[in-house]
């Protein structure tokens, strides 16, 4: 008795993501809505307020405890947590769902594929046996598995998205089939 996951083959669009899941280039400098770059607490608060925090405090908290902006801090725990986004049309189409944030995936055996790569979606969407990718959001890095069986602490900038409709489905007997696109022999 085998118990594999599949998942059907639907191609998605790249998350849109929000624009403060990046963080600006420079320590202590903020960006505004109006794309104002400046630097203090209370310098975007006449530009429509945070659009992004600083590499220094890299998350962006649900909380507006900050002269009345969200506050942006290293983890966010003590202030509701990090501002999560609120998926699009777009991506309640996506053949992937958002995972968690700042932790990646840690496969036993390696990843199926890791490197620069702008559209890590697309990726692991084309690769097979593809159901896991983590795209640090600060230099575009991607990571691509097959599966997460220990998700580790890593970059704020870290975002995991897991394949949508995975099922467990049971195998008895010999035969070769398809999981996730790839031959198996069971």
């Amino acid at each position: 008795v085998n118990f594999m996951e599949s998942a059907r083959p639907l191609l998605g669009d790249a998350p849109g993501g929000c624009e403060w899941s990046s963080t600006t280039l420079v320590a202590g400098q903020l960006k505004c809505a109006d794309g104002t770059l400046c630097f203090g607490w209370e310098c975007c608060s006449s530009h429509g307020g945070r659009s992004k925090c600083p590499p220094d405090l890299p998350v962006m908290c649900r909380d507006k405890a900050c002269h009345g902006d969200h506050c942006c801090d290293a983890t966010c725990s003590q202030l509701g947590g990090p501002l999560v986004c609120q998926p699009s049309a777009e991506e309640e189409q996506s053949l992937f769902a958002f995972d968690s944030l700042g932790l990646a995936c840690r496969p036993s055996g390696g990843y199926l594929w890791a490197g620069y790569e702008s559209n890590c979606q697309e990726k692991c969407a084309q690769l097979p046996g593809c159901t896991y990718f983590t795209r640090y959001t600060d230099n575009d890095w991607c990571q691509l598995s097959n599966s997460c069986p220990n998700a580790t602490t890593t970059s704020p900038s870290a975002w995991t998205y897991r394949r949508k409709n995975i099922t467990r489905v049971l195998f008895v007997g010999n035969s070769l089939t398809h999981v996730n696109d790839l031959p198996f022999q069971l």
